[in-house]
């Protein structure tokens, strides 16, 4: 493999910027699909983390490849099918392949899925010949604006959801309620990492009806389909 210097001419660094806002852009997806659960200001903390990690990681990677605009595509291409996994996993959610005697589940699938294209991606990326003036910089260039892009549409959804968002009501604004006096107490009890019955029975071959009947019998709500709100 041929390695070529990176480029010394002064300019906007487009071979960082993709990187960094590609990291910080999934901590924006991930709070668009949480909103309300947090502040706004809670994603500032992450999304400056991912910004400073992906930036740190183009960085040695520019150190061991010694081109620029090689590593931050290699970097921005793991990026984005790292950050694809959890989407893939929920997409095979339940599904199992069976290889001969190995019975592989929907996490090991979608790595299966996604450790080719980093291999290859990251092949063809080091093969390319990338100087200031080739195509491969403008490709550098053209990742830091798709990226930019995206970022931009990621942030105009979150602020739009804010604008759409109901206003939330006072406490007791309807009479009748505020008339009745205090209120029993509600328990809203998550066993957390407890499977559902179905998949219980699907995956373990555990039937779990008989405690699901004693809770319902005792007078709790048993909610049959729950999913966590997270990806």
């Amino acid at each position: 493999m041929n390695r070529q210097s990176s480029p010394t001419r002064a300019g906007f660094p487009f071979w960082l910027a993709h990187p960094a806002l590609l990291g910080c852009w999934q901590v924006l997806f991930l709070y668009h699909r949480n909103m309300g659960e947090y502040p706004m200001s809670a994603m500032i903390r992450p999304a400056v983390a991912m910004a400073i990690g992906c930036s740190l990681a183009a960085f040695i990677a520019k150190t061991i490849l010694r081109n620029a605009h090689k590593a931050g595509l290699l970097i921005s291409l793991w990026i984005l099918l790292a950050f694809s996994f959890g989407n893939l996993w929920a997409v095979l959610d339940g599904a199992i392949l069976h290889v001969g005697p190995l019975s592989l589940g929907c996490k090991k699938i979608a790595a299966l899925i996604l450790i080719p294209p980093a291999i290859i991606g990251g092949y063809f990326i080091l093969r390319m010949k990338i100087q200031p003036a080739t195509a491969g910089a403008r490709v550098s260039k053209a990742a830091a604006v798709v990226v930019g892009v995206m970022w931009i549409v990621m942030a105009a959804q979150i602020g739009l959801g804010y604008i759409r968002r109901p206003q939330a009501q006072p406490p007791f604004a309807d009479e009748r309620v505020a008339a009745q006096g205090p209120l029993p107490d509600i328990y809203f009890i998550v066993l957390d990492g407890y499977g559902r019955s179905d998949v219980l029975k699907e995956r373990f071959g555990f039937d779990n009806s008989a405690f699901l009947a004693e809770l319902a019998d005792r007078g709790f709500g048993v909610y049959q389909n729950a999913r966590s709100n997270y990806v």
